[in-house]
């Protein structure tokens, strides 16, 4: 394990949890990156071990019983390898799950678990929604050997190819690697090249300072619900989901299983590429993809929500999308970081409409990286965790990069939303897919990647008695299957399921 924090870097969002104080029992991974990222986001953490001096005054624990306070509890073994994927992978993300379950604890006044195993199934998510629809996912692209080196390019169009083509031809077929990644982000193509392992020159981690231990109950804090089964932790949050494909859906997703009403914005002529109306995503046999309500990936991450078909270009729209911002306490996007000042919507102009809005972004890059368009399979390869050394490069089996990412971002706006309900200040904040996923260099091997595939992995989950509480039967647009649970489980009902939206399926509020 590499020196260095495991937790990824989380830019803005001022510290909403200042004023906390979290016990966390254990060194692992998981242990590690939870109790870490907690602290970026500004709680005091105090580290014990085997139960000793619970009677410090705290706000939550992780895994620590006998405190007399909300317990988050990460549940069954956690896998290390999954083949395909970097080690370490679930382990990572696991820590990422037991920080927001230990914000959900703390919202909800009332302990919450997390099953490992759950983890892993948000984690390769299209291998299990494929073996469930009775079809195999589509692996992200092997790499590109050209210019001397390798290229992650995740072109899903022909009209992409041409325009990748037409690129060459302008750079010429001498250039390196380096210089067409380069010149393919200046054309707005996600095209990255293969990094080296950056070792520890990963992306650093200012560790904030630690805050005073508050008293238990303040007054910021409601007195909790008397009734066995409580009301969602996020009850009464409204969000305004501006995010496609993977990442910012899995994270909205997450906040509608926490009771959060979401708005999610999607125009009819620029629809989410998860839908997968060209037939490239996961469908059933013999069923339409051009009907947009067929796509395994998409129906699984936006269930429990409401859809406005808003193109936020035409005047008309724009202003009943502020309209909605008024009316929410969220904003969410996952664009990159050009397209919400473009449309006058940046955050400063959104706390214009709405003083009070709070706003997170989900870009791939961070602002001082030199690249700005990419997919996951784009970070992995620009991360330096397809290097495999001695020249040999790899891509993985799903696009990890992106559960990862939705994962911190749902943690996020959940620390966000904890602060806000206690008064704490916060600022814009900004979950890149390259700041999460960079840590994980710090706990794969030298070799991180387990180039074996497992081609029933997905089966095998779906058949595993020990995961039969984990699906749930839906009906939708693909028939009647089943899609995972929320991995959250805690003293508030579970929020009934509902199918994802159609497209230009309105909402009313």
């Amino acid at each position: 394990m590499g020196a260095g924090s495991l937790a990824p870097t989380v830019r803005g969002g001022g510290r909403p949890l200042a004023g906390i104080t979290v016990m966390c029992e254990g060194h692992d991974v998981p242990s590690r990156v939870a109790s870490e990222l907690l602290e970026h986001l500004g709680a005091t953490v105090i580290a014990t071990r085997d139960g000793r001096d619970v009677s410090a005054d705290c706000d939550v624990t992780i895994g620590v019983e006998g405190a007399g306070v909300p317990v988050a509890r990460l549940l069954g073994d956690v896998p290390d390898e999954i083949a395909g994927l970097p080690l370490g992978t679930v382990p990572y993300a696991c820590g990422l799950a037991t920080a927001a379950a230990a914000i959900l604890a703390l919202l909800s006044d009332a302990d919450v678990e997390v099953d490992a195993r759950e983890v892993a199934v948000v984690i390769l998510l299209p291998a299990v929604v494929a073996a469930e629809y009775g079809t195999r996912h589509r692996e992200p692209a092997p790499p590109r050997r050209i210019g001397g080196g390798a290229l992650a390019c995740d072109l899903a169009t022909a009209d992409d190819e041409a325009t990748f083509a037409r690129l060459l031809g302008v750079v010429g077929r001498d250039a390196t690697a380096r210089a067409i990644a380069d010149e393919a982000q200046a054309w707005r193509l996600p095209v990255c090249e293969y990094a080296r392992r950056p070792g520890a020159t990963a992306p650093g981690h200012d560790r904030p300072g630690r805050a005073g231990a508050p008293r238990r109950h303040s007054a910021a804090w409601p007195d909790p619900p008397t009734e066995t089964m409580r009301r969602p932790p996020l009850e009464g949050l409204t969000v305004c989901d501006l995010t496609a494909m993977w990442a910012g859906p899995l994270s909205t997703w997450l906040l509608a299983g926490a009771g959060a009403t979401i708005d999610k914005i999607e125009s009819g002529v620029r629809l989410d590429g998860m839908r997968g109306l060209d037939g490239g995503g996961i469908h059933p046999e013999g069923i339409d993809p051009t009907t947009g309500t067929a796509s395994g990936m998409f129906n699984a991450l936006n269930r429990q929500k409401s859809c406005h078909d808003l193109d936020l270009r035409d005047p008309a729209d724009r202003a009943a999308f502020v309209d909605l911002v008024r009316a929410s306490d969220l904003v969410v996007d996952s664009f990159s970081r050009r397209v919400m000042p473009n449309f006058d919507l940046s955050p400063a102009a959104l706390r214009a409409e709405h003083p009070g809005i709070i706003t997170l972004s989900l870009p791939a890059f961070p602002e001082d990286h030199p690249w700005q368009v990419a997919l996951g399979p784009g970070v992995h390869a620009a991360t330096g965790l397809g290097d495999l050394g001695g020249g040999r490069v790899a891509a993985p089996v799903v696009a990890y990069p992106d559960p990862l990412a939705g994962l911190t971002a749902f943690a996020v706006a959940t620390a966000l939303a904890a602060g806000a309900r206690r008064g704490v200040p916060t600022e814009h904040a900004e979950v890149t897919l390259f700041d999460v996923t960079a840590p994980l260099a710090r706990i794969a091997p030298p070799d991180p990647i387990l180039r074996s595939r497992d081609p029933e992995l997905g089966r095998r989950m779906l058949d595993d008695p020990a995961l039969a509480a984990v699906w749930e039967l839906v009906c939708d647009g693909a028939g009647r299957h089943r899609y995972p649970r929320q991995p959250f489980r805690g003293a508030w009902a579970p929020v009934p399921p509902t199918p994802a939206p159609a497209i230009g399926a309105g909402a009313t509020r």
